[in-house]
């Protein structure tokens, strides 16, 4: 995981799939539509989404096998808790097709950080 400045992305990656996902991040409004946006057929996609934090402990934690989340809070604030895969307990088993899997919160985050 990298957690740092939007702005900073070009200091991580440097290939043309990652300067179009990462220009398509910057670019977006807080009044950007929901749904999937194709940047680049299924290959590179956004998924914006509004939504309403709850309390962690009711979350679902997911984790990806192919596809890699960018995570930015258009508008407010939001908390991201991080966890190491190895002990979570699976809620439902990883699918390859939606490319999830989820787990119950155990609780405690390894870390916290505040988006």
């Amino acid at each position: 995981m990298i957690f740092d400045q939007l702005s900073e992305w070009p200091r991580y990656f440097s290939s043309a799939p990652w300067r179009l996902a990462f220009e398509y991040v910057l670019a977006l409004k807080p009044d950007a539509a929901d749904g999937r946006h194709a940047l680049q057929g299924d290959d590179i996609y956004a998924m914006v989404m509004a939504h309403e934090t709850g309390p962690a402990q009711q979350s679902v934690l997911e984790a990806h096998r192919t596809y890699i989340d960018i995570q930015a809070t258009l508008h407010g604030t939001e908390r991201l808790d991080w966890f190491a895969l190895a002990g979570l307990q699976v809620q439902t088993a990883y699918d390859a097709k939606s490319d999830a899997a989820f787990f119950v919160h155990p609780g405690v985050a390894g870390a916290q950080l505040l988006l």
